[in-house]
This record gives C-alpha cells, sequence and structure tokens, in this order.
C-alpha cells in the first residue's frame, strides 16, 4: 500500500492529465452523441472515475489506519513505562508499610500478655545476637536507664526467653534459654512432676533430674517453677517431643522444645519487680 501511495505521489500529474482527458471527452461526446448515448458515456466516466479514485484513496485509508494504530501502540508503551515507574517507586513503600503491619501484629500479641500484679514488663527491641559453640545471648536496647538489672527475666509473647546477665546505661545482654549454661526451674504442667530445663545450644531443650517412672508424657506443657527466684512460676517453657528411659538409671532422658521461635525473635519484654525499693 505505501508502495501504491509513494507511486501516487510520482505521477500526480499523469493521473490528472488521464481525469482531465477523460472529462473533455465527455463533453465532446455530449454534444455530438445522441441523448441515450451521452446517458451511457456518462456511466462509464462515472464508474471510471470512481474506480480512479478507489485506487487512489484506498492506500491513503490504509495508512491512516496503520498510522492511528501505531500512534496508540506509542501510547501504550508510554503509559506502560509510565506504570512501570510508578510501580518501581511504591514497592519500598508497600515493603516499608508491610513490616510495619507485621510489627504492630507482634507488638499486639506482646500486650495481650495483660499485667502482672508483682511485675511490669518493659519493651526491648533485640538489636544484636551472638551464636557460638559456647554461649547464645541477645543484645536488646534498653539498660539501667529504664530500670533493668542482673537476673531479670526476659521473655516474649510465646514464652519464656532467657535472663539479663549484663547491663549497661542504654543496653543489656540476655543469656538465651538456647545457651549451654542456662538452667531453669521448671515443672511438668499437667502433673506438677519437677524438673531442670537445660540449654542444648540448639532449638530443643533437656528436662534434666527427671526420676524414672515419672508421669511425663509428648506434648506434656512445661513451665517454669518458681523456684530459685529469678523466674516467676508459669511462664512457658516449651514442649516435651520425646521421652526416653534410660533403664537402670535414675533419670529418663526428656527432650523440650522451646516454646519461643529464637530465629524471629525481634521484640521481648523485661520483666520488672513492681514494688522495688530502688525502683
Amino acid at each position: 500500500m505505501l508502495q501504491l501511495i509513494h507511486l501516487f505521489k510520482l505521477h500526480r500529474n499523469g493521473f490528472l492529465a488521464i481525469l482531465l482527458l477523460i472529462a473533455a471527452l465527455a463533453l465532446l461526446f455530449s454534444v455530438r452523441a445522441g441523448k441515450q448515448s451521452l446517458v451511457i458515456f456518462n456511466q462509464m466516466v462515472l464508474d471510471g472515475v470512481s474506480f480512479v479514485q478507489q485506487v487512489v484513496h484506498s492506500p491513503m485509508l490504509v495508512y491512516q489506519d496503520a498510522q492511528g494504530r501505531l500512534t496508540e501502540l506509542l501510547r501504550l508503551e508510554e503509559d506502560n513505562r509510565r506504570l512501570r515507574a510508578e510501580l518501581a517507586r511504591l514497592t519500598p513503600k508497600l515493603t516499608l508499610l508491610e513490616e510495619i503491619k507485621l510489627e504492630n501484629r507482634r507488638l499486639r500479641s506482646m500486650l495481650a500478655m495483660g499485667d502482672d500484679p508483682i511485675y511490669r514488663n518493659i519493651g526491648a527491641r533485640v538489636i544484636g545476637s551472638s551464636s557460638s559453640a559456647f554461649s547464645r545471648v541477645m543484645i536488646l536496647d534498653v539498660g539501667s536507664e529504664k530500670g533493668v538489672k542482673l537476673d531479670m527475666p526476659v521473655l516474649s509473647a510465646k514464652g519464656l526467653v532467657g535472663r539479663i546477665v549484663e547491663v549497661g546505661r542504654h543496653s543489656s545482654v540476655a543469656l538465651s534459654l538456647m545457651d549451654p549454661n542456662s538452667r531453669v526451674p521448671s515443672m511438668v504442667q499437667r502433673s506438677r512432676v519437677q524438673a531442670i530445663a537445660a540449654g542444648r545450644n540448639n532449638t530443643f531443650l533437656t528436662l534434666e533430674y527427671v526420676a524414672t517412672g515419672s508421669d511425663v508424657r509428648n506434648g506434656d506443657a512445661i513451665i517454669t517453677s518458681g523456684l530459685g527466684g529469678i523466674f516467676p512460676k508459669g511462664l512457658p517453657v516449651g514442649r516435651i517431643t520425646s521421652v526416653q528411659p534410660h533403664g537402670v538409671d535414675l533419670f529418663q532422658k526428656v527432650t523440650i522444645r522451646s516454646a519461643v521461635d529464637f530465629d524471629r525473635l525481634e521484640e521481648v519484654n523485661i520483666l520488672l519487680p513492681q514494688y522495688s525499693k530502688e525502683l
């Protein structure tokens, strides 16, 4: 079609000459011929002119339609580019909003723990951690300025996290339940069997000093017993995942999975006595 248009532009004068010649012949014939012959000739001229017009205009219409489609495609491409740029601009904001929503949900679950008549909660963020074959500790963003002291319990919305072992003015260090040096006086909530929850430097704890024949089962909830004066009674520690009698040994081998997912721990509460004279 574009070739036809180009051809028409090159021979435009020739086409006009042909049309003028046809018109002159029609006028001459109309003078000399009869009425009937004139009508027939006029029809032939009209058909010829219409055909020429179709030949000339058809490529133009096709060209105009193609040009319109190309313009629409260019507009759509520009819109697509603009929308992609807008999406790239908004994606970081959407990610930040999602993070704020998740943090809000975690903080609400911590607030749902309620007030304790003996202890009050101080919220803290986990700003660092240190894990090795010999220790599992976390760095918190509150310290003595907020009333934090050694051996204060640390917990999350799910359960016991550990205790404070170092205190600075604006930060503190908590010893995790997972630490091999961690020992927490505990008991089986259902049967009230007393034991000690010991860290193993992984996601499991060992429930030590469970006498052979004691009433312990897989799935039993383990809570703090309150003995020792550090951890209040009734804080969730975890659940028993395996019980293995040691034959003639005095104690069974009992394994616990912690109630807290330490790999996803971001916020904690520190328990402070409500009626401490020093506070």
